[in-house]
């Protein structure tokens, strides 16, 4: 808006603001005062009490901190007992790290393509495909007991880890547009920080876990 003083193209309407002459915007703006009063009068989202996303609101933190933190279980839950398992078939130590180390791998090369290209199927659908992708794989990752030759023993253990890996990765990229959608700009910062640090107790407790269902219930 520019002041307009003295000026002979201003109207001696109150209730509308016209541009100068003189103005080199080439913007044209007529708008009654007493609608600007009401546009400028409307609350903040920093003003909206907390009671009015409620429901919304846990649901976001409910989702977003129990699908990284399953994530991140579903990662490290294999530490504790797959070598072990995998020396018992003949497979050597070393080919058992690349089988675990494949994992990180695998994510590096494939968050950036789902970045990219995350648009086409949508946050959503990307999520959904992740998640059931982790949880196919590692289903499926628990009948390799039953295979007592080596290279098959070896070979589905790195297809595998490679098809979860694919859904961790499609999992991690669409969760942070995924909250960007569906969390208001008040409880995005507390949305993303529940969700970073679900991944990282995850990580953590996942050796723990596995070791414990290991113990009691065996490879499968």
């Amino acid at each position: 808006y520019t002041e307009m003083e003295d000026d002979a193209d201003c109207t001696e309407d109150s209730e509308t603001i016209t541009p100068t002459a003189g103005v080199s915007r080439e913007v044209s703006l007529s708008l009654p005062l007493s609608s600007m009063s009401s546009i400028l009068s409307l609350p903040s989202m920093s003003s909206i009490p907390f009671r009015d996303y409620g429901e919304c609101y846990l649901s976001n933190i409910a989702t977003f901190a129990i699908s990284p933190f399953l994530g991140g279980l579903a990662l490290s839950i294999l530490v504790p007992f797959y070598t072990k398992e995998a020396t018992e078939k003949g497979v050597s130590v070393t080919q058992a790290g690349l089988v675990l180390g494949s994992a990180d791998f695998i994510q590096i090369l494939f968050i950036p393509i789902f970045g990219k290209y995350q648009n086409k199927p949508g946050a959503h659908k990307l999520f959904l495909c992740g998640v059931l992708t982790i949880g196919a794989a590692n289903i499926l990752f628990s009948s390799l007991q039953w295979i007592d030759h080596m290279q098959t023993f070896l070979t589905l253990s790195v297809v595998l880890q490679i098809v979860s890996s694919i859904g961790e990765a499609a999992l991690l990229t669409s969760l942070y547009p995924f909250v960007q959608k569906t969390t208001s700009k008040q409880f995005r910062a507390t949305v993303l920080s529940v969700m970073e640090a679900s991944f990282g107790i995850g990580m953590t407790t996942g050796p723990a876990v596995g070791g414990l269902l290991y113990y009691y219930k065996g490879f499968y």
